[in-house]
């Protein structure tokens, strides 16, 4: 409903500053004033709606023109003045949708830092709690106390920091595993 009545609005300064240009007639050059309706438009509707006003001040401004009965010395003057007046309507129109969704893409990043911001002051004071407090972990199984439990050094990691895991295995440990091997070996032998 909003787009409806921001529309009819953006209409009524056309059709207004028209009927003030046919008042003043050629004294009064009132084309600048054609721009806020479409600026209005482009940014408060959308970059359609803004187009749309372009060419209906554009037609206006024809009728306008056509009724209070410029005189030009050549039609070509009176083309080339429609032209340069469409012109700068529709580039109007694109400028100031562009600006406008520049402004709306800016908001969305500035909302997505902001949000990054918080996860990052989150994650910063859990790190300060974690470094306060002293970390048991069981010299058996290598596992850490928190929260009152066991868990995996990997399942720690991953509740307090996000982190995701996989598993290797190590040039150290595969020396081991064929050094054990090779002493398996031997003692079957004998």
């Amino acid at each position: 409903m909003k787009k409806y009545v921001r529309t009819g609005f953006a209409i009524l300064l056309v059709l207004g500053v028209g009927l003030l240009d046919y008042v003043t007639t050629a004294q009064v050059a009132l084309g600048i004033l054609y721009f806020v309706a479409i600026a209005f438009a482009a940014w408060k509707i959308n970059r359609t709606t803004a187009l749309l006003m372009a060419t209906l001040a554009l037609g206006t401004w024809a009728a306008v023109d056509g009724l209070s009965s410029a005189a030009y010395s050549s039609p070509w003057i009176a083309l080339w003045n429609g032209t340069a007046r469409g012109l700068s309507f529709v580039l109007i129109a694109l400028l100031v949708s562009a600006l406008c969704e520049q402004k709306e893409k800016q908001a969305a990043i500035n909302e997505r830092l902001r949000k990054s911001i918080e996860e990052t002051e989150k994650s910063a004071a859990r790190i300060r709690e974690l470094q306060n407090e002293l970390q048991l972990i069981c010299s058996w199984t290598n596992r850490i106390r928190s929260e009152g439990r066991w868990m995996r050094f990997e399942e720690f990691m991953q509740k307090n920091f996000d982190m995701k895991f996989t598993h290797g295995i190590s040039e150290e440990a595969v020396q081991k595993m064929g050094d054990d091997i090779e002493e398996s070996a031997r003692v079957r032998k004998h």
